[in-house]
């Protein structure tokens, strides 16, 4: 396809969107020889359609690509895919062929969503299953779709003929050959086992021509996001997050029995596996509830009881390019609760706080307020519990925490945390470990809380990009 009039030359920090060509759903990533590449469902969003949720897309009818160098700075490329008339696009995957070595090839899937309508809301009531299909490129950058003698449907041996059939993800088996890993419907009734729910299962010696294969057994329930092979164990991401681990790639899929959702009370969606990351696999989400934008990469850590966490990937110190003075301002707010610090962030662009923070061992409110003006705002607040995102006014009044956020770790009374801020989201680490991913209101001023101790929260640095 003809992608030259979409290239655009502004650069994305951190959090990336794309610009005229239409809205951002799933994605998935690929490194090569020096360069990411992030792609990711598109469509013209569903702005003040009384249909459409807050931050959907009116129609997924392409696929489109951001590049990179670093895996932080992104410049849209443009569109690569488009679906047929009178379908909807699903989500795709990328993987090597078998052959690479010789044929230098990648092959890309997606799925066409079948039933009339003039856009994905009308097709819903008319839904007619899904297929999957095939596209192939020896640049990245350029894609042909496969012949139609290639497309996979499903098989109603053990799926719903008329069912999901959608987002498929591939783990090389050790002869060569490939495992699938995808959204699908299970009909138990052909099944003596308990199956993974919504998840399909199929095998394939090119990468192109694929057999079904019986359903996972397995507790899973919802959208396939990834999979992924970490030591000796295989790691699987449904929906929102939730984390379900297996020792044979055949199942069985049993819910990771500690901080069992990488992502939690969260405004991300739709967590997937980096395979080809330089260092090892890394994780990528996107963010719902408005405007849609992909996250910045997670690094994976497993502990010695195998249970997987997500980690600041120190690709994301890029983002500190410039250091910003950050000593508390006059005493001028009126507030007990609050100690804002001087700089105002302007948050088009992306900003990266850090801090040490002594915790309290009572309930003794630590952590940061994010200002939304008319005398209220958002609080990042740590314990050794975890952590809370909630709100409360600039006199500490009316306070609500949300959910408490544990990752199934024992912080102690010293931890560093670090804010991650961009537009109206904001990312919470403690030590390291990603904690809430959340959307929020703030206007560039943010303070700290812990006024009873004006130690508990030092060394405190705050940088941005250049711009």
């Amino acid at each position: 396809m003809d992608t030259g009039s979409e290239i655009s030359s502004e650069i994305q920090a951190g959090f990336y969107t794309p610009g005229r060509t239409g809205g951002l759903w799933d994605t998935w990533a690929c490194y090569h020889e020096g360069k990411y590449y992030l792609f990711y469902v598109a469509g013209p969003p569903g702005k003040n359609d009384p249909r459409i949720p807050p931050g959907y897309l009116k129609e997924w009818n392409s696929f489109e690509l951001a590049t990179s160098d670093d895996g932080v700075h992104w410049k849209q490329y443009g569109t690569v895919a488009r679906c047929r008339k009178n379908t909807s696009m699903g989500s795709g995957h990328i993987w090597k062929s078998p052959d690479f070595a010789r044929d230098r090839t990648w092959i890309m899937n997606y799925s066409e969503f079948f039933g009339e309508g003039e856009d994905y809301w009308s097709h819903v009531k008319h839904f007619h299953g899904q297929d999957i299909i095939f596209l192939t490129s020896t640049d990245l950058l350029h894609w042909t779709k496969v012949d139609d003698a290639f497309r996979f449907g499903a098989d109603g041996r053990w799926y719903k003929e008329k069912g999901r059939w959608d987002s498929m993800d591939v783990l090389p088996r050790p002869d060569g050959s490939l495992y699938a890993y995808f959204t699908a419907e299970p009909v138990p009734e052909t099944l003596n086992y308990k199956a993974c729910c919504a998840v399909g299962f199929a095998q394939s010696k090119d990468g192109l021509k694929w057999e079904a294969l019986p359903p996972l057994p397995g507790e899973t329930h919802g959208e396939l996001g990834g999979i992924e092979t970490i030591g000796t164990r295989y790691y699987m991401t449904i929906g929102a997050g939730e984390i379900f681990v297996a020792d044979k790639p055949e199942g069985p899929f049993l819910r990771q029995k500690k901080n069992p959702n990488m992502l939690g009370d969260s405004a991300a969606y739709y967590s997937r596996f980096f395979h080809t990351a330089p260092g090892g696999p890394l994780v990528h989400s996107f963010y719902m509830q408005g405007v849609s934008y992909s996250t910045p990469f997670k690094a994976v850590d497993v502990d010695a009881e195998g249970i997987l966490r997500l980690t600041w990937w120190k690709g994301n110190d890029k983002l500190k390019e410039r250091e910003v003075p950050a000593p508390f301002a006059a005493e001028s707010s009126g507030s007990r609760f609050v100690r804002f610090l001087q700089p105002t962030l302007h948050l088009d662009a992306a900003w990266v706080v850090e801090a040490s923070l002594a915790l309290p061992e009572d309930n003794t409110p630590t952590g940061f307020y994010l200002d939304s003006g008319d005398g209220a705002g958002q609080v990042v607040l740590f314990t050794r519990q975890g952590t809370t995102f909630g709100s409360v006014a600039l006199d500490g009044s009316g306070r609500s925490d949300g959910a408490l956020l544990t990752r199934d770790l024992d912080w102690g009374p010293q931890v560093k945390v670090r804010l991650l801020m961009k537009k109206d989201i904001i990312e919470i680490y403690v030590n390291d470990y990603l904690m809430n991913s959340k959307r929020m209101k703030c206007n560039g001023r943010i303070g700290v809380v812990g006024k009873a101790d004006p130690a508990a929260v030092r060394d405190i640095k705050v940088w941005t990009e250049k711009r």
